[in-house]
């Protein structure tokens, strides 16, 4: 699951300084999120603890298990698109 498509089903759920979050993590989706909760808090101008409540508003124990899904599907979503494109590139050299 993507983390836009976690955003969708928990809609309701989320407050203003929820919304701030999702809003600082979408801008900085091509940088993988190695902030510590005290520093993703600070960067969103909110405290640790509302970092805390919205990572367990979208299923996970704490911001840890958050914090790697991000990571793990930002590398995943880089290698899926560098597969198609080689698949494209193979077909391209078939072609020729």
């Amino acid at each position: 699951m993507k983390f836009e498509d976690l955003i969708k089903e928990n809609k309701e759920k989320f407050t203003q300084t929820d919304l701030a979050i999702i809003d600082f993590i979408i801008n900085n989706k091509d940088k993988k999120l190695d902030l510590s909760i005290n520093e993703l808090a600070k960067k969103c101008l909110t405290s640790r603890t509302s970092i805390l409540r919205f990572s367990k508003k979208l299923g996970f124990d704490g911001y840890s298990e958050f914090k790697y899904f991000i990571n793990k599907k930002e590398a995943v979503e880089k290698v899926e698109k560098t597969y198609q494109e080689d698949e494209k590139l193979d077909y391209l050299f078939e072609k020729i």
